[in-house]
């Protein structure tokens, strides 16, 4: 009977495990996508015989596919790298079999509708050195021949050569066109169309060139005519064919549009979609359906907060119908910033649009109503996880923006804040933090550690605090916006959360007194009554400086013994210490030999708070682990285990473990059960993926949270046996 019996409690025990296991989503021992929904869409691509069949290009997980018309999405992305930034897509043939997707810098092809992909290399005597200072443009496909392909790209040093390319064997090699295009040009296009046919006959093919010029060949791209000059002569154009006659083009730029009817040997006059305004627009996309409508998108910009090395224009996207051939147009809806337009030619009521944060628009009637289309589309990035202190499963996430980005559309990403978990739904908590014009810039959310509800908000804007947990912030001032415009960091005492810090900048010019442009100029404060009063840290001779070349990163650590200790380590500057709670501060210098590192993470051993690891950057080498038993006077390197060109993101250790520690690398999750002796990777460890933070649940520290720069998101792990 003990026997039975000892089988029976464990039997038991298991159960229990598995079913807490599943409580939170998290599976046991493997990692699995949590979510959020979303992510930008820069490409789509709708099978033209097949009804709802749809890719979907991410900005940073590769390609997804529905087979539904847009109501679920699943991955399609296996042979692609890992966060791979698709800009272009396009289909071969009309089964949707024959994909193509081109990265910035990289060319892949699928012909067997998404499941595994290929990537195609494109010759060096073809593509000339330099491509990497620019990359590919635009890509098309034939509906008539699946594996005759279209690529222009820009390269050179200076940025102003470029060229076309055909293949007819799926990419496995290349024809260059350039040959063929009249003289005088600039090789650059930014918009290549293939007139849809039914016909095994050569295609019929448009280009968009500089200034204005639109190129048509009847050929397949072997022999050219250049026609008439958009007026204007605009940059930026975007070109779409009349399904029903390949003879018929629009041309959109800015907020205009023209048609032709003659193949662009002639233009109407531009008919603006959008009413007379003087803000920036940029056209995104153009898209037909087999009906007539005509469907436009545009970005309208509304604000900024740009500075000379960095900052985001906040656009919104606009959607546009006409059903009159172009002549007047209708606006449908204002959304996200807009990157694509298809239209499901099997279902001409269907369309799609690729916008920015949520991922995918749908319509089903045309056009009169649109609504959020992104159930399982797991593709955006988390930056931060900030596990709740009292609920178990319960998590606080930055998504959208994880680094300073220089593309135009690039910070409209600012998915912001969200709460949710693994059995939660994820929902926005940004409200009082969002401004209508200006990009969120998310950097962070801490929970007060005693005050249940109560939360901390990092961003751009300043500092804010909610007191509901994230269903309303308000901003936190007394005087704290006199010291900082943006908060990089927060900090909450864990002893005494009434003591709060704050890192970040204002914008100001620190080197030339006022005559060159503003850069950020750190600074750091502290208050002791929660908020209501804040003042200046002083760093003495080793202040915190500006900005020379983008933001940088800082955080808080405490230590955990409750001593008057605590860190501010800064990504590219020296570590600083205080035992007085910040009143004064002093360097903790970083040397291993002669090399001197900058400290971008700290964690410091629960129970030897004189034990202390950092992920340290030296001036050659990948960001490495490195440790200090003696309270950072002597350091030595503890990476035994881990890859070696792997760039290790941030460390957390278990609490309850002490020797057990986490490592986020640039190749996945790392496991140290013996203070960093040792590290192996993490129940395969999401191998490949670009993991930013680690964090184990507060409540429940066998259950991890990863948060990925591509490729899923945020992902969920409960360890057995802990």
């Amino acid at each position: 009977m003990t026997g039975a019996h000892g089988k029976l409690v464990s039997a038991l025990a298991l159960l229990a495990t598995l079913l807490s296991a599943g409580r939170l989503g998290a599976a046991l021992d493997r990692w699995s996508p949590i979510g959020p929904y979303g992510g930008g869409v820069n490409a789509l691509a709708a099978a033209p015989g097949v009804a709802g069949l749809v890719y979907a290009g991410t900005d940073t997980a590769g390609v997804w596919k529905s087979r539904d018309g847009g109501e679920s999405w699943h991955p399609a992305r296996v042979g692609l790298p890992a966060g791979a930034s698709i800009r272009r897509l396009a289909i071969g043939g009309r089964s949707g079999q024959t994909v193509y997707a081109a990265s910035r810098f990289a060319f892949y092809a699928s012909e067997d509708g998404g499941r595994r992909w290929t990537r195609r290399s494109v010759p060096p005597a073809i593509l000339p050195e330099g491509l990497a200072d620019s990359g590919f443009l635009a890509l098309a496909a034939s509906e008539s021949a699946p594996r005759t392909v279209y690529l222009s790209y820009r390269g050179g040093a200076t940025g102003s050569g470029g060229g076309l390319l055909r293949s007819t064997d799926g990419g496995g090699s290349w024809q260059a066109l350039d040959d063929a295009i009249p003289p005088g040009l600039p090789p650059i296009f930014p918009a290549i169309v293939v007139a849809p046919t039914l016909q095994a006959t050569a295609d019929t093919v448009y280009l968009a060139a500089g200034r204005g010029r639109i190129l048509r060949s009847t050929d397949g791209g072997l022999r050219w005519q250049l026609g008439a000059t958009l007026p204007g002569e605009p940059y930026g154009v975007e070109l779409a064919v009349d399904p029903r006659a390949a003879a018929t083009l629009y041309a959109g730029w800015d907020d205009q549009v023209a048609r032709s009817t003659d193949g662009g040997a002639s233009w109407s006059e531009p008919v603006a979609v959008a009413p007379p305004g003087e803000e920036l627009r940029l056209v995104a996309d153009l898209a037909i359906s087999p009906s007539g409508a005509i469907y436009f998108a545009l970005n309208r910009y509304v604000g900024g907060n740009e500075w000379y090395d960095g900052g985001s224009s906040k656009f919104e996207g606009q959607l546009f119908r006409s059903a009159d051939q172009g002549a007047s147009w209708a606006r449908l809806a204002a959304t996200d910033a807009a990157a694509a337009l298809a239209v499901d030619r099997a279902a001409p009521d269907r369309l799609y649009a690729g916008v920015s944060r949520i991922g995918i628009l749908r319509s089903v009637d045309g056009g009169d109503s649109w609504r959020k289309s992104n159930h399982g589309l797991k593709a955006a990035a988390v930056c931060t996880v900030a596990p709740d202190p009292r609920h178990r499963g319960l998590l606080y996430i930055a998504a959208g923006i994880c680094a300073p980005t220089f593309d135009l559309l690039g910070g409209n990403q600012d998915l912001g804040f969200l709460k949710g978990g693994p059995d939660l739904p994820w929902v926005p908590a940004n409200r009082g933090v969002r401004v209508a014009k200006r990009v969120l810039e998310p950097h962070g959310v801490v929970p007060d550690p005693r005050t249940p509800a109560t939360l901390y908000a990092a961003t751009g804007q300043g500092l804010f605090k909610s007191a509901n947990g994230g269903g309303q912030f308000t901003p936190v001032r007394g005087g704290l916006e006199s010291i900082l415009e943006a908060v990089l960091a927060v900090g909450v005492d864990p002893e005494d959360p009434s003591r709060l810090y704050a890192v970040g900048y204002k914008l100001g010019t620190p080197v030339c007194g006022g005559f060159c442009p503003v850069a950020p100029i750190f600074a750091a404060a502290r208050s002791n009554d929660a908020g209501a009063s804040w003042h200046r840290l002083s760093f003495g001779p080793d202040a915190l400086g500006y900005a020379a070349h983008g933001l940088e990163g800082f955080e808080w650590v405490f230590d955990p013994a409750g001593s008057r200790v605590l860190y501010l380590v800064r990504s590219q500057g020296t570590l600083q210490k205080s035992e007085d709670w910040g009143t004064s501060w002093g360097p903790v210098p970083l040397h291993l030999g002669s090399e001197t590192f900058f400290a971008r993470h700290l964690a410091i051993d629960p129970t030897t708070p004189s034990t202390l690891y950092a992920v340290a950057q030296g001036q050659s080498s990948p960001s490495t682990v490195i440790k200090s038993t003696d309270g950072g006077h002597a350091w030595r390197r503890t990476v035994r285990g881990l890859p070696q060109a792997a760039a290790v993101r941030d460390l957390a250790h278990d609490p309850r473990r002490p020797a057990t520690l986490y490592a986020a690398t640039s190749q996945g999750i790392f496991v140290s059960e013996n203070g960093g002796g040792e590290w192996a990777a993490l129940a395969g460890g999401l191998a490949g993926l670009d993991v930013l933070a680690v964090r184990p649940d507060s409540v429940d520290p066998a259950t991890l949270y990863a948060a990925t720069a591509g490729g899923g998101g945020l992902f969920a792990l409960t360890r057995s046996g802990r």
